[in-house]
């Protein structure tokens, strides 16, 4: 008994698919088996890509949904959290600030007359210090357990009468007061020369300018500034040490 060849079934790369629709005829495919093999890769792969796509999309909009939900929902004691840590920023620029403004100071005595101490200099300002239209007399100093006082008269050397602002500048080893007392924001960005105490003399003026007494058997000193009423430098004038001593 001999077997024809062609009944054989050799291997092949190739995989038969028939579908029957009776009563229509079979429909026959051929399809191959690598394309089987990576549909059954590929095919998962991006339906598993486009899953983990659509859950992040989604838990990212809850996050986000939340989040905002939150910042609405701002309890009183949070805001005032908030508000406090602000204040503590600025507390902490303004320190900064005044510690650069001293470490400038620490060499007074050598400054020109042009170097306004914690005074901003005033657009277009003139140094008429040169023709001493004003000179300070008879200072004196004294102190008690509440404050430090300086006591002085303005002398009027030119022959006319000038008007204009004060300002006074108290010198110690670790800090700096001004007169008038400016409010923090302006000590901080420099006082104004039309912030300072207005005067006006036409011989003699007396003055007295007053500081709260910080100190504990300590050396002072005072810059006393006068401008006219256009801001220019009419006097500065820097004074001897002053020592308070230790308060009883």
């Amino acid at each position: 008994m001999t077997i024809e060849n062609d009944f054989i079934q050799t291997e092949s790369d190739e995989v038969s698919v028939i579908f029957y629709d009776s009563p229509r005829p079979p429909k026959y495919f051929k399809v191959s088996r690598k394309f089987i093999k990576q549909s059954l890769i590929v095919i998962p792969s991006i339906l598993f890509f486009i899953f983990i796509a659509l859950l992040y999309l989604t838990l990212s909009e809850k996050i986000k949904s939340k989040s905002q939900t939150i910042s609405v929902f701002q309890t009183p004691e949070m805001l005032k959290i908030k508000e406090l840590e602000s204040e503590v920023e600025e507390l902490l620029k303004s320190q900064q600030t005044l510690s650069e403004k001293l470490s400038r100071v620490s060499s007074v005595g050598g400054q020109s007359q042009d170097e306004l101490i914690f005074v901003r200099k005033p657009y277009g300002m003139k140094n008429l210090t040169d023709q001493k239209l004003i000179s300070l007399d008879d200072l004196q100093f004294s102190f008690d357990k509440d404050k430090v006082s300086l006591k002085f008269q303005l002398l009027n050397q030119a022959n006319k009468k000038v008007v204009g602002h004060i300002i006074v500048v108290l010198l110690s080893q670790n800090s700096i007061s001004l007169y008038p007392k400016p409010n923090d924001q302006t000590f901080v960005d420099g006082y104004r020369f039309s912030s300072g105490e207005p005067f006006s003399v036409s011989r003699l003026r007396p003055t007295n300018v007053e500081f709260l007494n910080t100190f504990n058997n300590e050396s002072i000193r005072f810059m006393v500034y006068l401008f006219n009423r256009e801001g220019d430098l009419i006097l500065s004038e820097l004074t001897d040490n002053f020592n308070v001593g230790v308060k009883n």
